[in-house]
């Protein structure tokens, strides 16, 4: 057929090379469908919380714990990549790019936090501010979180100023990849993940995943702005005053509720 369309009049079809491209297309046909099929699941927040109580019942050290569930409500709530919360090295961290104490300000106010990730994926120059608000249902609330994650690093000599901010009981730097690792080890009773993963990135897909079901209660800027996609709502969102910001979070909650 594709031979008559382009206008040749003589086709062989058991041309050597036409019988070899055809055998060909089996077998990449047959490859293909042998391949397992991945799709990386966004994080919702019944999934977030069966993470929690998979982390709370698990015999694994109170700081370590503390620091894996932290990690994941900011990445939730702030739409952060965990690679920007995360040291890519468990040894070695450097305190231009590593997310350290320093960079968080409490803001007694409101009872908030404002994160600086100084080297995020979009690479502005002064890189990206994130507000992490309250969120106090299902005990979820990624401000009582990270108080408490401060504390149980100040129980381990860190904390400082100058402290990268997850740092494991052991004293190695948490990773991203070691937090996809734990992940692999507390979802597996309700994920397949040779099919269907969650990873440290379903993290940041969850609060717009679950807003472009919602377009009655946030525009299409707003989700852009709240996860500081590169684009110019990402730009009208760093002008966004607090209260504004603060409304957006508000429209989100009740998503979430």
């Amino acid at each position: 057929m594709l031979h008559r369309l382009r206008g040749f009049q003589e086709i062989d079809s058991q041309d050597n090379i036409v019988s070899m491209m055809l055998k060909g297309a089996d077998h990449l046909i047959l490859s293909a469908q042998t391949q397992p099929y991945n799709n990386r699941r966004a994080m919702t927040l019944p999934l977030l919380r069966h993470f929690g109580h998979m982390l709370s019942t698990s015999d694994w050290h109170p700081a370590k714990r503390q620091c894996l569930w932290t990690a994941g409500l900011l990445a939730f709530f702030g739409t952060i990549r965990m690679g920007e919360l995360l040291s890519p090295t468990e040894k070695q961290f450097d305190t231009t790019c590593t997310l350290t104490w320093g960079d968080i300000h409490y803001r007694d106010e409101d009872d908030s936090f404002l994160i600086h990730l100084k080297i995020p994926k979009t690479a502005p120059k002064q890189g990206e501010f994130v507000d992490i608000f309250k969120f106090p249902k299902f005990g979820c609330c990624p401000v009582a979180a990270l108080k408490k994650h401060r504390v149980r690093q100040l129980e381990l000599g860190k904390g400082g100023r100058k402290d990268p901010v997850f740092t494991l009981p052991e004293g190695k730097l948490a990773t991203t990849s070691m937090f996809n690792s734990s992940l692999k080890i507390l979802m597996k009773d309700i994920c397949d993940f040779q099919i269907n993963s969650i990873s440290g990135h379903s993290f940041k897909a969850g609060v717009p995943s679950e807003l472009n079901r919602h377009p009655e209660l946030l525009s299409q800027d707003d989700i852009k702005g709240w996860g500081r996609w590169n684009s110019d709502a990402y730009q009208r969102y760093t002008r966004l005053h607090l209260d504004q910001k603060k409304s957006i979070f508000q429209r989100i909650t009740a998503v979430l509720n």
